[in-house]
């Protein structure tokens, strides 16, 4: 269980995000019915979920390089799971908006990209590839099963049953997150409020042009988009293309845009420096000119001594990491 535990945890969560959002699709007569509300306004809630976690998916995974993975996966199922249960108790459209599209979407925006993060944390060489290729299968079950198991609780018991069923997962993956190993939270890079401001607007235009693009078409307008009485229908086409214009100018302008400081996070290039650090392997060893709070704690025999260097001293009494088949590590 322990080589495999964080495997099972990074499954269990990716699973109940996909199947959480393919579950609700087929539940929308029975959400309308005992809410009392519009077909049209739980669509909308639908959107506003996809719109919130894929928005703001690449400020998740960067508050993780900031704050550390493990915690902020951590915080983020404490934080999906609430959200989950106000879903369930939703007594309107209103609440049911408030827990699931935004409480929960905002939680799943970090979980998806940190799940990713912690499989290259926790697995090297072909065990990594392996769980690489467990977890999208997961996802692809989820995806697949989703509309049924939504089908069969809306028929036999009731869509809040879906919810429910959630929040026992979310608990159960609390008590295994022990498996778990985390990567080192980087204390010498802060949030980049402009580059996370930039891409939550590009991103955002873009998916809100696909969501608007079946009913208002994807280059002719079908129908006038209509906002507080007005009527746009720019030279008579839908505004899916000028939303789509709109939110590769905003990306373009992030990407371009220079980092204030070598050390902010939220642009390209500290997105590619996490990727190139994120996939060495967890036992490399740090070099002098990069320094690291990272220091071999295993003083068994399996640990090779060709990896002990200057750079890297005995561990001291309080690092008490156990042995594992390649060597710990730990912070001091």
């Amino acid at each position: 269980m322990s080589t495999w535990g964080a495997l099972v945890v990074l499954c269990l969560t990716m699973f109940i995000v996909v199947l959480d959002a393919s579950m609700m699709n087929v539940a929308v007569p029975q959400i309308t019915k005992d809410l009392h509300t519009s077909v049209g306004a739980v669509q909308t809630v639908i959107a506003l979920h996809s719109l919130v976690m894929a928005s703001l998916m690449l400020a998740g995974a960067k508050l993780g390089k900031i704050r550390g993975a493990k915690k902020v996966f951590c915080m983020s199922l404490w934080v999906y799971g609430a959200g989950t249960l106000i879903a369930t108790f939703s007594p309107n459209i209103e609440i049911l908006a408030l827990g699931w599209s935004l409480v929960e979407g905002i939680a799943a925006a970090a979980l998806v990209p940190l799940a990713m993060s912690l499989i290259i944390v926790n697995y090297s060489g072909a065990k990594r590839g392996l769980a690489f290729g467990v977890l999208g299968g997961f996802q692809a079950t989820a995806a697949a099963i989703g509309p049924i198991f939504g089908g069969f609780l809306t028929t036999r018991l009731t869509w809040r049953a879906g919810f429910a069923f959630e929040v026992v997962i979310v608990i159960l993956v609390l008590s295994l997150l022990k498996y778990v190993e985390g990567a080192p939270a980087d204390r010498t890079q802060t949030f980049d409020w402009v580059g996370t401001g930039l891409s939550v607007a590009g991103l955002g235009s873009v998916v809100i042009a696909a969501l608007l693009a079946g009913r208002h078409g994807w280059w002719v307008a079908r129908r006038p988009l209509r906002i507080a009485g007005l009527e746009l229908a720019p030279m008579g086409l839908s505004v899916t293309p000028w939303l789509l214009f709109v939110g590769v100018v905003i990306l373009g302008l992030f990407g371009s845009s220079p980092s204030p400081s070598p050390g902010r996070v939220g642009r390209p290039s500290s997105i590619l420096r996490s990727s190139r650090s994120a996939s060495s392997s967890p036992g490399s060893e740090p070099t002098p000119s990069s320094p690291s709070p990272w220091r071999v704690c295993c003083s068994s025999p399996r640990c090779s001594s060709s990896r002990r260097s200057a750079s890297t001293p005995s561990a001291p009494a309080s690092c008490s990491s156990p042995c594992r088949p390649r060597c710990s590590w730990c912070r001091f």
